[in-house]
């Protein structure tokens, strides 16, 4: 059997974070707050008549995340020298109100190791956020779930990061800038079944304006998130069986 691999490894992060050529931050945000409400539905009764009666009453509640969700995450550079860099990036969902993280995973929301050159661009290894969804995201003067109903009305994608990724970004040409990604299956003999294909290209060559172009692809995938069982191990998909299609978007702005 012969394998072919290809890696890129950010070690001794924390090791060499006192050494001048590297850094490593910790970066989040931590939203907490108590909030008394009134007219909170309390339970139902039902009479002798079997009328059924709502009762309300009043509620000191602890919220999370009330204003923008909480979490926390790492990212770290070494310089290498020659205007190379390698770098990594993690984050995570925080629940304050009970220390816990998300369901998916500790560092769903990024995971990757990555080497930039300031004339070549920057290639990324690991979970990180779709390029279709972080291009769409901008096309709309809002953030955070509400912009990525844009994936959810057109049914043109499957999440907001991608697992398995290998992603490129270019350095700006022209004042353009050009992202393309490849979320492999991690299957045998499986052709392209279950792979994601993304890319946005963006444009600030006219001041004031921003001109925006995205694609994406999702081959062979669960229809509506209900993923197959080796799908849902890479992609966080539901459980269940599900009819295999192609997804395919495009956006300009």
């Amino acid at each position: 059997m012969k394998k072919s691999l290809f890696a890129l490894a950010a070690l001794g992060a924390f090791a060499s974070a006192a050494q001048a050529q590297s850094s490593v931050t910790l970066f989040g945000t931590i939203d907490s707050s108590v909030a008394y409400m009134t007219g909170v539905p309390l339970a139902t009764s039902s009479t002798s008549t079997s009328t059924t009666v709502a009762t309300t009453g009043s509620q000191t509640a602890f919220i999370d995340s009330g204003f923008a969700t909480s979490n926390w995450g790492m990212r770290g550079s070494e310089d290498l020298g020659g205007g190379m860099k390698a770098n990594f990036y993690l984050e995570s969902d925080l629940l304050t109100n009970s220390g816990q993280t998300h369901s998916s995973g500790l560092f769903r929301r990024g995971a990757n190791v990555s080497l930039a050159h300031q004339q070549y661009g920057e290639l990324f290894l690991g979970r990180r956020g779709s390029a279709y969804i972080l291009a769409t995201g901008q096309m709309l003067p809002v953030s955070g779930n509400v912009a990525h109903q844009w994936r959810t009305v057109g049914n043109t994608s499957i999440g907001d990061q991608v697992s398995n990724s290998v992603t490129y970004a270019s350095p700006e040409i022209m004042k353009t800038n050009i992202v393309g990604q490849i979320g492999l299956n991690n299957t045998t003999n499986a052709g392209d079944d279950g792979q994601i294909y993304a890319a946005h290209l963006i444009n600030k060559s006219i001041s004031g304006l921003q001109i925006t172009g995205a694609y994406n692809r999702a081959v062979g995938v669960g229809d509506q998130l209900q993923l197959s069982a080796a799908e849902q191990v890479t992609y966080n998909g539901l459980t269940g069986a599900a009819t295999r299609r192609n997804l395919e978007g495009y956006a300009a702005g």
